[in-house]
C-alpha cells in the first residue's frame, strides 16, 4: 500500500473511504495513518484492518459513493476535454483558432438540437462570431448546409467578412446597396442575384422591407416596390440552408403586436429556412414581451404567447455563456 491510495476500514465502516497519509513499523507490525474526509480525522490503523479500493466496483460493493457535485465536475472536465480534442466534432481542429470551452459548449448545444434553431445569448466580448462560424463550418463539413446568409448591422458586415476570411478561410460577399446595383447590371435586371452566391453577408437595414403607402410620390413608391421585390422577396426565396442574424435584439416588435420592418424580415427568413440562429448580448432589455417575440422567431409554436416565457421553455432553444 502506498501513500495517497484510497482505502476502506473494517473498524470504521461508517467513516466510508479514507486516504493513506503515512506508514510506520511498530515492533514489526505495520500501521497506517488514514485521513477520513467524512469526519475530518486522521486515525492510526493496523494494516490488517484496511483494504484498498482502487476501482469503482469495490466502492460500489462497499456502498460508498462520491458527492454528486464531484461526479458532475469530473464529467464536465472530461466532456470539455473530448470537445477540445475534436474527437466528436470536425470543425474545431481545422482552422486558425483554438476554441474556448464556452464556445465548444455552444457548438455542442446547437448540434444536439433536433432542429438547429437557437438563440445564442452571450455577453459582449465572448466571441459570438466564432461560435456562429464554428456551427456553420461543422454543419457544412457534415454536408448539412451549402447556402449561408449572415445578417448584421451595416457597421459589422466588413468585420464579419474579415474574421471569417482570416480565421476560417471563408470568402463571403458583402451585398449592400452599391454591390447590389452592380450585380443587377452584371446579371440582368430580372435575375435573382441572391441565387448566384452561397456565402453572403448583408445588413439588417438594407435587407428589410420598405413601407409602401399612398402618401409617397410615384417615384418613391416605385423605388420601394422594386426594393421589396428585388432585394427583400428575392432574398427570402434564395433557398438558404442557414440564416445567422447578429445583434438580433434589433428585430423588435411592439407590445401592441405591430411588427417593425426589421421584425418582418426576421419572421419571413425564419419561416423560409430550416436552420436559424439569432445572436445577441441583450435578448430582452428588461421587457418580457421583447424577449418572447424574439424567441418566437426561433420557435413560434413554443413561444406563442407571453405565458409561454417559462425557464424550461427558454432553456430548450437558448444558451447563455
Amino acid at each position: 500500500m502506498k501513500i495517497g491510495q484510497k482505502i476502506i476500514c473494517k473498524l470504521y465502516p461508517e467513516y466510508e473511504k479514507g486516504i493513506i497519509v503515512s506508514k510506520q513499523n511498530v515492533f514489526g507490525k505495520i500501521y497506517y495513518k488514514i485521513f477520513f474526509e467524512r469526519v475530518n480525522k486522521i486515525i492510526e490503523i493496523p494494516k490488517d484492518e484496511i483494504k484498498l479500493i482502487d476501482n469503482p466496483l469495490d466502492l460500489y460493493k462497499s456502498h460508498i459513493f462520491s458527492k454528486p457535485i464531484q461526479f458532475k465536475l469530473k464529467f464536465l472536465a472530461h466532456f470539455l476535454d473530448v470537445l477540445a480534442s475534436g474527437e466528436e466534432m470536425i470543425s474545431p481542429n481545422n482552422y486558425k483558432i483554438h476554441p474556448l470551452p464556452h464556445q465548444l459548449l455552444v457548438l455542442d448545444f446547437v448540434l444536439n438540437q433536433f432542429k438547429p434553431r437557437c438563440l445564442l445569448a452571450d455577453e459582449v466580448g465572448l466571441g459570438k462570431t466564432i461560435e456562429a462560424a464554428l456551427i456553420m463550418e461543422e454543419l457544412k463539413l457534415r454536408n448539412i448546409i451549402k447556402k449561408t446568409l449572415i445578417i448584421t448591422p451595416a457597421g459589422l458586415t466588413t468585420q464579419w467578412k474579415d474574421e471569417l476570411k482570416v480565421k476560417f478561410t471563408e470568402d463571403f460577399i458583402v451585398i449592400n446597396g452599391t454591390t447590389f446595383k452592380s450585380l443587377k447590371e452584371i446579371y440582368g435586371k430580372e435575375t435573382n442575384v441572391w441565387l448566384n452566391y452561397n456565402k453572403v453577408i448583408t445588413s439588417i437595414d438594407f435587407l428589410k422591407p420598405k413601407k409602401v403607402n399612398d402618401d409617397l410620390s410615384e417615384t418613391e413608391k416605385k423605388r420601394r416596390e422594386n426594393h421589396n421585390k428585388d432585394v427583400f422577396e428575392d432574398c427570402i426565396n434564395a433557398n438558404w440552408d442557414i440564416v445567422i442574424i447578429d445583434e438580433a435584439h434589433k428585430l423588435t416588435k411592439h407590445e401592441s403586436g405591430e411588427e417593425t420592418a426589421r421584425y418582418k424580415m426576421g419572421k419571413r427568413l425564419s419561416d423560409s429556412v430550416p436552420i436559424f440562429l439569432l445572436l445577441t448580448a441583450t435578448p430582452h432589455k428588461g421587457k418580457p414581451y421583447i424577449f418572447k417575440n424574439l424567441l418566437s422567431l426561433v420557435d413560434p409554436y413554443l413561444f406563442n404567447k407571453l405565458e409561454d416565457l417559462k425557464p424550461e421553455n427558454v432553456k430548450q432553444i437558448t444558451i447563455r455563456t
